[in-house]
């Protein structure tokens, strides 16, 4: 039974187009660890190169680690970091308050020394994935995937 439900799983139209396929991991995972409060620990990533709604063709992605809440927040792909920051702190700061530690891919907004100075002045440790990488943020991933899925 096992072996058909699978073959059928396979074959299914519907499954093979709304569905993304998941890979088997290379090697051994070490976990974060998982926060003791909400907004202590965040993902963040970005949706680019959408079609344009309201003056707006790119979504900052902000997934709370613990709660898994998520906030979706319209911006442009012509966001510098100054504009980045003043959104983050906007939408993620003065909603829920300044995060231990944020977990990210490597998009120039983050790497900056602009932002790295700024993660430093606050007190909030970046942790940065490896190019190729995207596990490292499974879930901003995930949620990304639903999303454009969604859309």
């Amino acid at each position: 039974m096992k072996v058909d439900i699978e073959k059928f799983c396979r074959s299914c139209d519907v499954c093979q187009k709304s569905k993304f396929s998941n890979f088997n991991k290379f090697g051994l995972l070490i976990p974060k660890p998982i926060p003791s409060q909400p907004y202590q620990s965040i993902s963040m990533d970005f949706i680019i190169s959408l079609l344009w709604s309201d003056g707006y063709n790119t979504i900052f992605v902000v997934v709370d680690r613990l709660s898994k809440h998520v906030s979706f927040i319209p911006t442009t792909t012509g966001l510098d970091t100054k504009g980045f920051a003043d959104l983050f702190v906007k939408h993620i700061v003065c909603k829920f308050g300044l995060p231990e530690s944020i977990i990210t891919d490597r998009d120039p907004r983050w790497t900056t020394d602009f932002w790295m100075g700024i993660a430093k002045v606050l007190q909030t440790r970046m942790s940065l994935s490896l190019s190729h990488h995207p596990q490292h943020d499974g879930q901003t991933e995930v949620v990304n995937k639903l999303l454009t899925t969604m859309l």
